[in-house]
């Protein structure tokens, strides 16, 4: 490979903190040595390209006075120095800004002339071969280990990132802070898949004890005829697999092999999928959340494609191009063999946030349940190997990092033990919703079925948590919300139009539940909330009734209220005692009234573009507050020459907000409370769905509210 003089004369070292911190090559003759041949140079001269067309002719104008600076990407740099002890540079990339020769990160040019200037989506990444001088020194911490996930090097690196885990605290930790058994002395699954030198074999474990893997994997027509069932199960024991199994499912067992793991856990081949009337199913699927919790690894299968199984090559179009070898020195200058600098196709969150976020299966309800609660995952890509574990970042078979996503919710779920008993309350209850919003973005195959069910193994987490940090309190967990935060959890809004909206029947799941509509939710910021109705009943889908007591939080605490409920339960109706109001719906408030309701109401971080004006009836001329609704029916009833329809608003709660309003052509009222809602419909004597959520900030409109007798009402 061609260098200039300069580039043969490359020091790391004036990148370390005791040196200048950066490597400066002037504009021009980095322009000069690229023409003339020099790779490096070549690939510092294409980050202009990644310049938008202004930021280039700035450039090319002040071209004399300009370097292209090289400084270690910050976020990498501070995390691998600070978090794993490293003794070299740990470098992985070097970021490229484009200033003036003199430029420093307090001068005057960044201050008053633009400058530096940082070519977006360009990124120079580092690597060096193990055991060279580069590598062994910790200077630089990439790799490139090849297109080959089946290799020797790539098997060295998952070795390697899983014992290093093994050591980590956090991810042998349950919610409740209580240290999960030994990963190599867990109580295994009911079943797994014995691995031995001559066969693999479905075996029923009898309660020993060991370790195991498990996959997470897309269901598709291949393995959907891999399933085991009452008619297949006997030859399975007996290690006799027919159809042969598909090569997603034969690869995690060699991958079980090579890391010297005896068993295996697949959901399809381990619980009996047909013949028994669902019995097994019934009962594996309430410890799915533990299995996973309790295993050494989880292997994911993330390729959207199947044709490879698990060692999906790595795509050409992920592989470095511009490669260029660098001399590697030591700190005295003397050479010591070479290190090399690539350029991505993409940037590195660009590229995961493709293969493993927005990938086919992570964005499934089951598996958002296992990544969640599987303190490691070892996933295989489309762009190469990854690992993510519940304490660090995302590593990728380069080295590089990247936030995780799952570590991020973990940290929003968990409550501190610093926390006051109610603010741990609050934190567990803000956690859950938060949860939510990442869950009811996922896909399912029988929503009608799974939509609470695949969040069960989690929920039965966060019922332990409960017991734990808050042993006062209720553990009720009904249709997916928890009877404690009821008032709260009511309150979900979707984020989706409503002629996209799905929604399950009433018959399936109650329309007072988040799950019953396809589409991201969330909920309000909780504030100091004053609680304005009483559940006083529950009733499942069988018709068994339960009294809820008065004071639900000193008869869990006595000991005297039990759940009911297990947490996979889909149906529940809640008999509610409060008071409800006729209202009109009208038209949508549009972009600047909704805006003005949502500062009123306290909810600005919320985009109003779905909300509709809510009227009293005795002055319909009024907008008195806001309304989303998720019901299909609503909008078609509201097409014109239809104005307006009437339905009735249930107070849920009463927040202090500052001075809210009315909003009219010239009409202000002040008052203080706004009252958080239901609205609902009347399906027949008692019983009303909800249609929607939304908030009353006019005073005539409240003054109604707080006239009006107390009723009890079925909410189905």
């Amino acid at each position: 490979m061609s260098l200039c003089d300069a580039c043969k004369q490359f020091r790391l070292d004036r990148l370390s903190d005791s040196s200048e911190g950066r490597i400066s090559y002037p504009l021009p003759d980095v322009r000069t040595a690229a023409t003339a041949g020099c790779n490096f140079c070549n690939l510092l001269w294409s980050s202009l390209g990644y310049l938008s067309e202004n930021n280039q002719a700035r450039v090319l104008k002040a071209e004399a006075d300009l370097c292209i600076h090289l400084e270690p990407h910050p976020e990498h740099w501070n995390y691998l120095r600070h978090f794993e002890n490293i003794d070299g540079l740990g470098l992985l990339k070097l970021d490229t800004l484009i200033a003036p020769k003199l430029f420093t990160k307090d001068s005057e040019y960044e201050m008053t002339d633009g400058w530096p200037i940082s070519p977006s989506g360009f990124e120079i990444c580092l690597a060096a071969d193990s055991g060279s001088a580069a590598a062994i020194s910790q200077d630089i911490k990439g790799r490139y280990l090849g297109p080959d996930v089946y290799s020797d090097q790539h098997f060295l690196t998952i070795q390697k990132w899983l014992y290093g885990c093994l050591d980590h605290s956090a991810c042998g930790t349950r919610w409740t802070g209580e240290r999960i058994i030994n990963p190599w002395e867990a109580v295994m699954p009911s079943r797994c898949i014995h691995i031995t030198p001559k066969r693999c074999s479905l075996r029923s474990t009898d309660g020993i004890h060991g370790a195991y893997i498990t996959l997470s994997h897309r269901w598709n027509d291949d393995t959907k005829l891999s399933i085991t069932t009452t008619d297949n199960y006997e030859d399975r024991e007996r290690g006799v697999w027919q159809p042969t199994l598909p090569s997603v499912f034969r690869d995690t067992l060699l991958v079980a092999g090579r890391l010297g793991i005896q068993y295996v856990w697949i959901d399809s081949l381990c619980i009996i999928q047909n013949g028994d009337g669902g019995a097994d199913l019934g009962h594996e699927i309430m410890k799915m959340g533990q299995y996973y919790q309790n295993s050494l690894l989880n292997i994911a299968s993330a390729s959207n494609s199947h044709q490879y199984g698990l060692f999906h090559p790595v795509e050409p179009m992920r592989q470095p191009y511009n490669l260029v070898r660098l001399p590697y020195r030591q700190i005295n200058g003397k050479r010591s063999g070479y290190f090399y600098a690539y350029q991505r196709s993409q940037t590195l969150e660009a590229e995961l946030s493709e293969v493993l976020r927005n990938s086919q299966l992570s964005m499934r309800g089951w598996v958002f349940q296992e990544r969640i609660l599987t303190p490691r995952t070892l996933s295989f890509t489309q762009a190469g190997l990854t690992f993510e574990c519940q304490t660090q970042m995302v590593k990728k078979d380069t080295e590089e990092l990247w936030i995780n996503p799952y570590a991020q919710i973990l940290q929003n779920v968990k409550p501190q033990l610093d926390q006051s008993d109610r603010q741990k309350l609050d934190s567990i209850g803000d956690g859950w919703q938060y949860l939510l919003q990442w869950y009811t973005e996922m896909k399912l195959t029988k929503p009608e079925e799974d939509r609470v069910k695949a969040l069960a193994g989690i929920a039965g987490e966060y019922r332990d948590m409960l017991q734990q940090f808050a042993p006062g309190c209720s553990s009720e967990y009904i249709s997916g919300l928890w009877l404690w935060d009821i008032h709260q959890g009511l309150l979900w809004e979707h984020v989706r139009p409503l002629e996209t909206l799905e929604i399950l029947a009433m018959d399936i799941t109650p329309s007072w539940s988040w799950a019953s509509v396809l589409a991201r939710v969330f909920w309000p910021s909780r504030d100091k909330a004053e609680k304005a109705c009483t559940i006083v009943k529950l009733t499942s889908k069988g018709g068994d009734t339960y009294d809820v007591p008065e004071n639900i939080e000193q008869a869990a605490s006595e000991g005297s209220y039990h759940p009911s409920f297990d947490v996979d339960n889909l149906y529940t109706m809640l008999t509610v005692r409060g008071r409800i109001v006729p209202i009109f719906i009208g038209e949508y408030l549009g972009s600047q009234k909704g805006k003005t309701a949502a500062a009123l109401t306290g909810d600005e971080h919320v985009k109003p573009d779905l909300w509709r004006a809510v009227c009293s009836l005795t002055s319909p001329e009024l907008i008195s507050g806001w309304g989303s609704f998720e019901q299909p029916d609503i909008q078609s009833r509201l097409v014109p020459p239809t104005k307006a329809i009437v339905v009735v608003a249930l107070h849920i709660a009463t927040v202090r907000n500052r001075a809210s309003m009315g909003i009219q052509s010239s009409f202000w009222s002040t008052t203080h409370k706004v009252y958080r809602v239901l609205f609902l419909e009347c399906v027949g004597g008692q019983r009303y769905r909800r249609v929607g959520v939304g908030r009353i900030f006019e005073p005539d409109l409240i003054a109604e509210f707080d006239e009006a007798p107390e009723q009890e009402i079925d909410l189905v």
